[in-house]
């Protein structure tokens, strides 16, 4: 078992970043698009999740993404912070569910929801 006890529905993550060069599109081959990509985005999502229940989870033990549906919704450029919200909504044996929240100021630029398993590090790299 890969949870401490106190893992519970309700838990929540933040995280805030500034949008640098290397998180943009133009990065990804989309040369006249410099804003933070999506796929940057949702990297920023699953980290912040993450983190946010890795104090939850015994030692050696750690989530992984198996499903996301997210939403970019809008743009934001290079320099400019973003900060992601996550919520733990729904737990199913090792399956972990969250609602993730991306916003500059109050305009939200992503959103949706995202799946993690719990898995044991050395069983998942065998």
């Amino acid at each position: 078992m890969c949870t401490k006890d106190d893992l519970k529905i309700g838990i929540c993550g933040k995280k805030s970043m500034v949008v640098s060069k290397q998180t943009l599109a133009t990065n990804l081959g989309n040369e006249k698009i410099a804003v933070f990509s999506t796929p940057n985005m949702i990297a920023f999502m699953e980290k912040t999740a993450r983190e946010s229940v890795a104090c939850y989870l015994k030692d050696n033990c750690t989530t992984v993404g198996i499903a996301i549906d997210i939403k970019h919704i809008n743009s934001v450029k290079e320099n400019e912070t973003v900060t992601c919200f996550t919520e733990l909504i729904e737990i199913h044996k090792k399956r972990l569910v969250f609602k993730c929240k991306v916003v500059n100021d109050d305009i939200i630029i992503g959103e949706g929801i995202q799946q993690r398993y719990i898995v044991n590090i050395d069983e998942f790299m065998n």
